[in-house]
């Protein structure tokens, strides 16, 4: 057991200090019963095979082990509430569209063949061009908005619409009025 010399901290350990099996605690260190230091934060072994400071260094790698499983846990945890708010937007998005099953189907119109269906998704058939384009929508209450998607450029529409029989009438908020047969 040393006596005088330098601790393993840095610190000198004074000559006088009893030979008590370590040095004194005023420099962070507490003696180990194998003659050697441990920092003062570490429960230090009293016998057997625990008492080297190969086990006190043992006992931190195992604590560290158990920290970075915490750590891979908790990230594991953020990754699942991340996908789940992600598939409570897709679905609150693709599924909350409300749609009125009536106008669900292919319209015919003057210039116009629309197919609604159930999802709120469909296409519009522009006849004197013979084009076709993607389409979304939703309904409430007796009102309709629609945004059209072809060659890049979106262009959306809202209004009231009436749906008697088979003819479903658009009253467009820009004035405009537009009438269509269901074929199928």
């Amino acid at each position: 057991t040393p006596v005088g010399g330098t601790a393993p901290n840095g610190g000198n350990i004074p000559n006088n200090t009893p030979n008590n099996g370590g040095y004194t605690p005023n420099n962070g260190y507490t003696p180990a019963p194998n003659g050697g230091y441990a920092p003062a934060n570490v429960t230090v072994p009293t016998g057997g095979a625990a008492a080297t400071m190969g086990n006190v260094a043992a006992r931190t790698a195992v604590a560290a082990g158990k920290s970075a499983k915490k750590k891979v846990w908790i990230i594991i945890i953020c990754a699942l509430l991340a996908v789940a708010a992600t598939t409570t937007v897709l679905v609150v998005f693709v599924f909350g569209k409300s749609v009125d099953e009536r106008i669900v189907g292919t319209w015919e119109g003057k210039e116009y063949r629309i197919t609604f269906l159930s999802d709120g998704t469909g296409s519009m058939y522009y006849k004197p061009w013979g084009l076709s384009s993607g389409i979304e929508f939703s309904t409430k209450n007796g009102r309709i908005e629609t945004k059209e998607s072809a060659f890049g450029l979106t262009e959306t529409k809202a209004g009231s619409y009436t749906i008697e029989d088979d003819t479903l009438t658009f009253h467009w908020d820009d004035g405009t009025t537009e009438v269509y047969t269901k074929i199928y």
